[in-house]
Order: C-alpha cells, then sequence, then structure tokens
C-alpha cells in the first residue's frame, strides 16, 4: 500500500482512518509544513483519511476520545462498513 512510507500516529486499518499529532516543534516550519501538505495529499490519493490531533485536543481526554469514536463511526459508514458495537460504546476505540 503506497500509504505505508508515511508514518501515521493512530491509524485504523480497517477503517482507513488515520491520527496525524501535530507538535509545535515538527510541523512549525516551512518545510515541515510542505512535507505534511505532500503527505496529506498522497493519503488523500491513497483513500486514507487523516485529521489532525494538537495538544489542546488532549486536554479533555473523555470529549477527545468521543471525537475520535466519533470520527471512526462516520468513516466506517462513508465507506459502506457496520462500525463495531465497541465503537458505539464508551472507552478506547481499537485499532
Amino acid at each position: 500500500m503506497p500509504f505505508l512510507r508515511y508514518r501515521i500516529d493512530w491509524f485504523w486499518r480497517r477503517f482507513r482512518f488515520g491520527l496525524k499529532y501535530f507538535g509545535e516543534v515538527d510541523h512549525m516550519t516551512a518545510s515541515a509544513r510542505l512535507a505534511d501538505t505532500d503527505r496529506f495529499q498522497a493519503l488523500d490519493r491513497a483513500g486514507v483519511q487523516l485529521a489532525v490531533v494538537v495538544a489542546a485536543d488532549l486536554t479533555d481526554e473523555p470529549a477527545f476520545l468521543g471525537w475520535v469514536r466519533s470520527q471512526l463511526v462516520i468513516r466506517a459508514v462513508s465507506l459502506g462498513l457496520t462500525p463495531p458495537r465497541h465503537l458505539l460504546a464508551s472507552g478506547v476505540p481499537d485499532g
């Protein structure tokens, strides 16, 4: 799979959905932003949906996990997949 050459911080293969953590240091330079754009475009062409997570997103763990769960359910439905029941319940989503 062509997207495997890119590092994705969290990836759910079945849903072709990933989260990329954008830390301030690694993604602030012009060259880093260009590389990020290239990565996003290549992953999009490969059918992978990638969402960005920043430090502020992680301050409220229940809210963050709820958001991740909802994104995985939305992605599953968009791909014509039935979301697993564990995604519809509370807890940490599995990859």
